[in-house]
């Protein structure tokens, strides 16, 4: 018996991996009685390795599959009658997960994607809009029929579909903890709204009052794209809205070549500069000095970092307006709300991009929000860690 904080991501300095990092320190010095068990990090030259060659999926599966017979996992073997802080089941593998169900654990998930009803984990089809084909579907019949294919991590369809459907067997024995109210409600109306479910939010230490910057001085270009290469996050969508824009200028923080070859595109609009860049080496100082930062995800994204620190250093934020995505707890008067109707979208950003007084009523409105945001972190790492472990 003990309390342990077991997660499929490793401590990163980025995205995942700073929650765990943050939950992690908050653990050592609220109950250092805590054990902690991660699996692997993205630092990791293996794992860069594997991703990295032509075959990477499936060598990344075949890590997966060697992880889950090492010291951590023989380690999770011999955890019984426990209290589990459990993270990114994805990652950490669907039969250790289910070890610590069979082994009598007291399991509190904490729900960092739609993974529980998507084996894409991020619900995003084609187009420009959320899918939920899955969602509800517990008998998992039209799981795969859009030639989706489980990620991060390649499972096989069975794998994957049948861990669905052990989760949905086994879900009033999970407490599931979400990030947001609108990802509650999609636990909800997934698995019924019986099970046992806490709404306890999302922090880490990037998020910081004495951060917060809305100084608009030396602007270098008219929009940013604030997000990763993945289709759901929306990469395409702000190079569509690039191509309605041809006289305004256009940021991606990503090597132009990187860019081609991840969208497998010839030609991208001459209106969109390219550098790469991260948080720690431009993109935050180029985020300050822009009028407008698009984090266009597709999915129905709980919180999101790229999302947060632009409001937190620019203010004037746009996203996709996407059903129980976070976003969608915001006001029209704290966020630019786009949609899927391009030429919609387009008119609405030209008029915030022409009237300043817009774009700085937005500022204002957000960033008095974020204030209220940063000032809760601790009461609600508090909340969580009482509501698992009781302490």
């Amino acid at each position: 018996m003990g309390n342990f904080i077991i997660s499929g991501i490793g401590p990163s300095g980025h995205g995942a991996g700073r929650l765990v990092k943050e939950l992690i320190n908050y653990a050592n010095v609220s109950n250092p009685g805590i054990k902690v068990i991660t699996f692997y990090s993205k630092k990791n030259t293996l794992f860069k390795f594997l991703k990295n060659t032509f075959f990477g999926h499936y060598l990344k599966l075949i890590y997966y599959k060697l992880i889950q017979k090492s010291n951590s996992a023989r380690q999770i073997q011999s955890i019984k009658h426990s209290t589990v802080l459990l993270l990114h089941p994805q990652t950490l593998g669907f039969e250790n997960f289910k070890i610590l169900i069979e082994n009598k654990n007291k399991i509190f998930l904490y729900v960092l994607d739609n993974s529980f009803f998507c084996m894409k984990s991020l619900n995003y089809a084609n187009g420009h809009k959320a899918c939920f084909d899955c969602l509800g579907n517990i008998n998992t019949s039209s799981i795969g029929k859009n030639g989706c294919k489980p990620s991060p991590v390649m499972y096989s369809l069975q794998d994957n579909t049948g861990f669905l459907k052990y989760l949905n067997g086994i879900k009033m024995e999970v407490y599931f903890l979400a990030q947001n109210y609108l990802q509650q409600n999609l636990l909800f109306k997934h698995f019924g709204d019986q099970i046992k479910s806490d709404v306890v939010g999302m922090y880490t230490s990037e998020f910081a009052e004495n951060k917060i910057y809305n100084e608009k001085d030396n602007l270098k270009f008219d929009f940013v794209y604030h997000g990763s290469l993945e289709l759901a996050k929306g990469i395409m969508y702000f190079i569509e809205l690039a191509k309605g824009m041809p006289d305004n200028s256009f940021f991606i923080p990503y090597d132009i070549n990187l860019v081609k070859n991840k969208l497998n595109l010839k030609i991208l609009p001459t209106n969109i500069n390219f550098e790469n860049q991260t948080w720690e080496s431009g993109l935050e100082d180029t985020i300050k000095h822009s009028k407008i930062v698009v984090c266009p995800s597709l999915w129905s994204a709980p919180i999101e970092g790229a999302f947060l620190k632009s409001i937190m250093v620019n203010g004037c934020v746009a996203v996709v307006d996407t059903e129980f995505a976070y976003s969608n707890e915001f006001t029209s008067d704290q966020i630019v709300k786009l949609n899927s109707d391009l030429v919609l979208s387009l008119s609405l950003l030209n008029e915030v991009l022409q009237n300043k007084e817009i774009r700085n009523k937005l500022v204002f409105e957000s960033q008095a929000w974020f204030l209220k945001y940063v000032n809760q972190k601790e009461m609600s790492q508090a909340k969580l860690f009482k509501s698992v472990f009781g302490n």
